[in-house]
């Protein structure tokens, strides 16, 4: 085998398992975000912080690929012009617009969750009812230590 074939072979797998590691990041995103909106439509937010640690381990993951594949894929389309790797660039495509998707979505379910907790704390805060502290504004002069 010559070292223009095992160049093309080494660059095509290397090139393919990056992409396939980064498309298995994509569909773990997709499923803690599913798993985020679900807690945060529940009202479960100590959840979804575990979810949103979790997203942002993955998301980090996601990134350190990309470095990689950039370079990648310049070296497999300088040694093999012709071929494209269209189908796995489309499917990841695909998962990342889904991932930012839900993403949206869960960031408007988390700032509605947040207005909601703002809105009931405000109101205990409002409440008539709550204890208050007596202000007569006249503090003791002398204390009796002696009983």
């Amino acid at each position: 085998m010559s070292a223009k074939v095992q160049e093309r072979a080494a660059a095509i797998e290397r090139l393919r398992d990056v992409l396939h590691k980064q498309r298995d990041c994509f569909s773990a995103y997709l499923a803690i975000l599913k798993r985020q909106k679900t807690a945060l439509e529940q009202g479960n937010v100590e959840a979804a912080g575990v979810y949103v640690a979790l997203e942002e381990q993955i998301v980090a993951d996601i990134f350190s690929l990309q470095k990689v594949i950039t370079p990648l894929e310049s070296w497999y389309r300088r040694i093999e012009p012709q071929k494209d790797i269209m189908q796995l660039k489309a499917a990841l495509s695909d998962l990342c617009d889904q991932s930012i998707s839900l993403s949206k979505q869960n960031r408007t379910l988390l700032l509605s969750r947040m207005n909601t907790v703002r809105s009931a704390i405000q109101s205990i805060q409002k409440n008539p009812y709550r204890l208050r502290h007596y202000d007569s504004g006249m503090s003791a002069l002398m204390l009796d230590m002696t009983t």
